[in-house]
């Protein structure tokens, strides 16, 4: 017994020490979809899920640099139960990563995931209240997910406000920024915004036309070219045709490159081939 007692005294101390040393995120494994659901419910507390695939390099980033970080952790720890969706399959799956591919697959359909890392968010009720795309830093991560827990900027209930109110440029603006952060089509609210303003043509407004300018046929594209005088006026001399040029000649590059199957960039041979043709 003496002995017993004995070896409790250095397990318990070092398990408690192993706690203290666990860094970020603490993700659920071990559960199910439902049960994480269920306890959401009944902890009342948000949902985070970290929509990853094996091969993506900024989901490893994220893995590794911003969910082990200590101050994400206290953040995320304190508000949300956290879970790693995993959405492709390896060879190199876990038996608990093959007994969670029903939920994976599960998730998968539901959000419709298409790029790599896809960060979601739910309420405790197990609504999606947000998303947004791409990695980033700790501290931007922070920020993001504190957006998650605010009605006033999660991306899904801007979205159903703005069924009822398109005419809100304070709206609209946060809007065109959530949308873009969840890499969905913002243009729609660029668009609903351009007819609440008497002028585009200011500083803040400007900065808007350029976020939707990418391509010739973009509206921000169009307004610059058809105002390039207003444009200068704000920009200074030169600066409409500067951008303009820009614009067009990325535009071209991407119709002369394309990735091909494993990702690498190479020439479009049809697009080249129109191309010599209509030189000749």
């Amino acid at each position: 017994m003496r002995v017993i007692k004995i070896i409790l005294l250095f397990i318990i101390p070092f398990a408690a020490v192993s706690q203290q040393n666990e860094k970020g995120i603490n993700f659920i494994h071990n559960k199910t979809w439902n049960e994480i659901k269920k306890q959401a419910k009944k902890e009342k507390k948000f949902i985070f899920v970290d929509c990853f695939t094996t091969w993506c390099g900024p989901c490893k980033f994220m893995s590794k640099t911003t969910f082990t970080n200590d101050s994400v952790g206290e953040f995320m720890n304190k508000n949300f139960l956290s879970y790693k969706a995993q959405i492709d399959t390896s060879a190199k799956d876990n038996d608990d990563i093959k007994k969670s591919y029903a939920d994976f697959a599960s998730i998968n359909k539901q959000f419709d995931i298409q790029v790599y890392p896809t960060l979601i968010y739910l309420s405790p009720n197990g609504e999606i209240v947000h998303k947004v795309v791409g990695a980033m830093p700790a501290e931007q991560f922070i920020e993001v997910s504190k957006k998650a827990l605010n009605p006033e900027t999660q991306y899904y209930s801007l979205l159903k406000k703005f069924t009822s109110d398109k005419n809100d440029p304070e709206l609209l603006k946060k809007l065109m920024t959530a949308a873009g952060e969840a890499y969905d089509d913002a243009t729609p609210y660029f668009e609903a915004y351009v007819k609440t303003q008497n002028s585009m043509f200011t500083k803040e407004n400007i900065e808007y036309i350029k976020l939707f300018a990418s391509t010739t046929t973009d509206t921000g594209f169009k307004l610059i070219f058809n105002n390039q005088s207003r444009f200068d006026d704000v920009e200074g001399s030169g600066k409409a045709n500067e951008f303009l040029v820009s614009v067009i000649v990325n535009d071209y590059l991407r119709k002369l490159y394309r990735k091909n199957e494993a990702g690498k960039l190479v020439m479009d041979e049809e697009v080249m081939s129109k191309i010599g043709r209509a030189h000749v």
